[in-house]
């Protein structure tokens, strides 16, 4: 009780702290390190930082930045370059045969419990059984741990998932990430589904 009565405390004074700090272009968070708790600043906006070190360096002769989530609906990178500081790069959009608009789902689960409660693994097992099904197989889920893993495994074949449900347990990426072989690519084998634990960046 004395040790939970501390860390209470220390996490009260680290939000009064926070409470009391005004500057509006930075974020205030509470971290724990340890067995203690750390209060972190981040800017909201970092595009001077970026263009000083960076984009306007003499000592960077080049720089090429890249993602498949860049440009707004239009194609636009106005956004995002200014947010980077970098409105006077040189742009390029490649094409891409992936149409999301028809080749993926957004779900948004409204009535998901916290996730301290102890019924959430089962909602989120529900979840993914719900989109998998929905989407005919052509699941990928990742997970942080091998027990929601597990667990949501076990939930699909309860519920009699005819499917393809393949599990990586080794921690590789390897194990998801293989291409499909093409003589599987038609028929059953089709409505796979992929469970995977993502690796924690180090």
């Amino acid at each position: 009780m004395r040790n939970a009565f501390n860390r209470t405390t220390l996490v009260f004074e680290a939000l009064r702290e926070a409470d009391a700090l005004t500057e509006k272009e930075a974020a205030y968070f509470v971290e724990e390190v340890g067995r203690t708790f750390a209060l972190r600043k981040k800017p909201l906006h970092i595009h001077e930082q970026l263009r000083e070190l960076i984009f306007e360096n003499p000592s960077v002769q080049s720089v090429v930045v890249t993602s498949a989530t860049m440009t707004t609906r239009n194609e636009s990178f106005d956004f995002v370059a200014g947010e980077l500081g970098a409105e006077d790069s040189v742009e390029m959009v490649a094409p891409s045969p992936f149409d999301f608009s028809k080749q993926a789902m957004l779900c948004v689960p409204k009535s998901l419990p916290i996730p301290s409660d102890k019924r959430w693994s089962q909602a989120v097992a529900d979840v993914v059984e719900r989109v998998a099904t929905a989407a005919d197989g052509r699941t990928l889920g990742l997970f942080t741990s091998y027990r929601m893993l597990n667990l949501v495994a076990g939930h699909l074949q309860a519920c009699g998932w005819g499917g393809p449900c393949l599990e990586a347990r080794d921690g590789s990426a390897v194990a998801v990430d293989q291409p499909v072989p093409r003589r599987d690519r038609h028929g059953a084998a089709r409505n796979r589904i992929f469970l995977g634990r993502r690796r924690r960046s180090r």
